[in-house]
């Protein structure tokens, strides 16, 4: 597994930068720009040092001469060799591959220019070793999670959000439609799936909110439903629910479309059940004790989850202690990081978009609900339980459910 740089490593790059620091002499400025580069290299290192080599994964796909080089790079085998011998030997990866040496220096130059390879020497000449940042695209989700950003997401960007804010003629892309593209293409709906449980590896992994102790004050029985997870992908959010909480009572339920479970092999993780469902249809699952969606609010427009949100509604009525949570990224108003400004624009192709605390506020209003409290871990999605609105009549919930 990824882990951060040891302390020894980040102490002795912190001694390098004073010793170049005390050589710095703004007097001479030849001498002062070539110590001012050398502090600059030693301060990225200080950077990648410190950095959780798992939460780099995501912004790093948008670098998109890195992320096209590491996706040459898994075709050519460099990742899965890298996965079983400590460096690969430049020669060894062109006997086995017959690329163009020339070619094949100048991609994983990518790779070692971003930190994630450093280059080599060894009985066979130059090479290549991987760095504590490239450890995790030993993961083939993390692989999977970069090539579906790179042939379905970034291509439409530019186009989408170009119509949006301009209003330009023409056809824009319908939200629906990557969908259906992915419906149509067994493997690139593989890759979106291990995709999303690359967005839940290392300190990604979820723990917002706390299922163990929780349901645990539910007294929840064996035969009982004790989770059902809306549009779950391959059920690794729960499986990882299941390994941190062994002793959680009670069944768990993963629904997804068949084009998606069925990229699952040999069929739902253990202690998992598989249901196919679309969720813009009625919930066929009325006794769960909690409702859970990670990564489905920022994929849709208000009026298209006002529609998946009106599915739950009835069931919260019905069972006022039932739990509705919904993990995802809740933004700033204000002063937002780059990484939650990436990940909200990548939504413009599939008509999504990620919110601030206000922004789900409106939208949880407009269907009856409200924020009953925002939940938060080390990942940096939070997850945001929502209950019946105060005062919300029947009358005004029947319209709402009319008109989505």
């Amino acid at each position: 597994m990824a882990v951060p740089a040891p302390k020894e490593e980040i102490l002795a790059i912190l001694k390098g930068i004073t010793t170049t620091g005390e050589s710095l002499d703004l007097d001479d400025a030849s001498k002062a720009s070539e110590t001012r580069r050398a502090l600059l290299t030693k301060a990225k290192k200080l950077v990648a040092a410190l950095e959780d080599p798992h939460a780099e994964v995501w912004p790093r796909a948008f670098q998109v001469n890195v992320g096209i080089s590491i996706d040459i790079a898994w075709n050519l085998g460099v990742w899965d060799k890298l996965a079983n011998q400590d460096s690969v030997a430049l020669v060894e990866i062109i006997e086995d591959t017959g690329a163009d040496g020339t070619v094949l220096v100048r991609i994983l130059r990518q790779l070692t220019a971003a930190g994630l390879l450093a280059d080599v020497s060894g009985p066979r000449g130059s090479g290549y070793a991987l760095t504590s940042l490239g450890k995790p695209y030993l993961d083939p989700n993390h692989r999977s999670f970069n090539r579906f950003l790179l042939h379905d997401v970034i291509c439409n960007i530019h186009k989408v959000v170009q119509h949006r804010s301009t209003r330009s003629m023409g056809s824009a892309i319908s939200p629906m439609e990557p969908w259906f593209k992915l419906a149509r293409d067994p493997e690139r709906a593989r890759d979106m799936a291990r995709g999303m449980r690359s967005l839940s590896t290392g300190s990604l992994a979820v723990t917002a909110f706390p299922f163990g102790e929780e349901l645990e004050k539910l007294d929840i029985k064996e035969d009982e439903v004790a989770i059902v997870d809306i549009a779950g992908g391959q059920g690794h959010i729960m499986m990882d629910v299941r390994e941190r909480y062994p002793g959680l009572k009670g069944r768990i339920i993963v629904q997804d479309l068949p084009a998606v479970l069925d990229t699952v092999p040999g069929g739902p993780p253990k202690s998992i059940e598989f249901m196919p469902y679309n969720l813009f249809t009625p919930q066929p699952v009325r006794n769960a004790h909690v409702y859970y969606m990670r990564h489905i609010v920022h994929d849709w427009d208000d009026e298209s989850m006002g529609a998946i949100l009106q599915q739950l509604v009835p069931i919260l009525k019905e069972r006022p202690a039932t739990k509705l949570l919904l993990a995802d990224l809740v933004l700033p108003e204000a002063n937002t990081g780059m990484q939650e400004a990436i990940r909200d624009f990548t939504l413009f192709p599939i008509g999504g978009m990620e919110r601030t605390e206000s922004q789900w506020q409106q939208l949880l209003a407009r269907n009856g609900l409200e924020i009953k409290k925002i939940w938060r871990g080390t990942e940096p999605e939070a997850c945001v339980e929502c209950t019946l609105a105060k005062g919300i009549g029947e009358h005004v919930l029947m319209e709402r459910a009319r008109m989505s």
